[in-house]
């Protein structure tokens, strides 16, 4: 199911096997579940060069995702 998402919010874009351009789309609601289940995940927390003091606390996530650019749906 995660990837099946992910696919919904990039496109990669490949001509003879190199990757030429990727599109992004606007954050939607739907997303933040996602963003917060790869936030909490260990080995991504291992390799950030940053992270938030207790990544497990969903109201400070969806306090900072309120204060980034209007998310539709």
């Amino acid at each position: 199911m995660l990837n099946d998402r992910l696919g919904a919010i990039f496109q990669a874009h490949y001509l003879e096997g190199v990757l030429t351009n990727v599109t992004l789309r606007e954050v939607q609601g739907g997303d933040l579940a996602i963003f917060f289940v790869q936030m909490n995940d260990p080995e991504g927390m291992r390799r950030a060069a940053f992270a938030v003091d207790d990544p497990s606390v969903r109201a400070s996530f969806d306090a900072h995702w309120r204060g980034c650019a209007t998310i539709r749906g």
